[in-house]
């Protein structure tokens, strides 16, 4: 069994010859939805690899909610079929609009920030600031002068 699959319409099939996969994976549109759900960003894509990795059906298909466009991802599914993907979107965009799940994003924003500020606290700027103070201390508050740029994003 192939592990490369392509999509003929809406139809994951296997695909042996690599170079076909390849060429079909690049110019294929492999998106099978994609919203916004408040500060949350669900995504669902044919994956052209079998993630199954030989333990039952193929996996081909991907749901993922991320924070934001780019943020620290919230959750994942994988399923086998457009038609299941499909459903999953849906039930992941569900998912994505309970208040419970919208606050677990806002904190993980604000954790990814927080891990992000002290790298840049702790490696770039002065290599002795720990960044245990929760950007109380004076060097952070120099980096936020310094580095006004690095906070317009966040």
């Amino acid at each position: 069994m192939s592990e490369h699959y392509t999509l003929i319409g809406q139809t994951a099939v296997e695909e042996p010859d690599l170079l076909t996969w390849a060429r079909s994976f690049e110019e294929d549109d492999r998106i099978v939805k994609q919203e916004d759900v408040g500060n949350v960003w669900v995504s669902t894509v044919f994956l052209g690899i079998d993630h199954s990795f030989n333990g039952g059906p193929p996996l081909l298909f991907e749901t993922m909610a991320f924070y934001g466009r780019g943020g620290h991802d919230l959750l994942q599914y994988r399923c086998s079929t457009w038609a299941e993907a499909e459903a999953q979107h849906e039930g992941a965009v569900q998912e994505a609009g309970e208040p419970g799940f919208q606050l677990r994003a806002i904190v993980t924003g604000v954790r990814d920030w927080w891990a992000d500020f002290k790298h840049y606290c702790y490696w770039l700027v002065w290599p002795n600031h720990k960044g245990n103070c929760f950007g109380t201390c004076v060097q952070c508050w120099e980096i936020r002068r310094r580095l006004p740029e690095f906070f317009e994003d966040r």
